[in-house]
């Protein structure tokens, strides 16, 4: 996907809304239980909204943050979109 990890995490704890840490082995522990379905809509949606180019559907993105806001960047197609920051949602 080639995001931050603290984007991934803070997306996942906000989604779910719970609490979580990364651990030594970058390993993501979250207070609660989730069973693999859960998970997989989360990882769907986070890949919807942070990853996936709406354009082309490529998923050869970027995400820079640009005056203050995050901005989806296709490197395939070169399309651009604003994107909510995944804490707010």
């Amino acid at each position: 996907m080639h995001r931050e990890p603290d984007h991934v995490k803070n997306f996942i704890l906000g989604f779910v809304k719970r609490v979580g840490f990364v651990n030594d082995q970058n390993m993501l522990s979250i207070e609660g239980r989730f069973g693999p379905q859960n998970f997989e809509l989360i990882l769907r949606t986070y890949i919807n909204e942070y990853v996936r180019c709406n354009e082309c559907d490529g998923f050869d993105t970027i995400l820079p943050m640009e005056n203050g806001s995050f901005t989806l960047r296709c490197q395939q197609c070169g399309s651009e979109r604003s994107v909510a920051d995944c804490c707010n949602i």
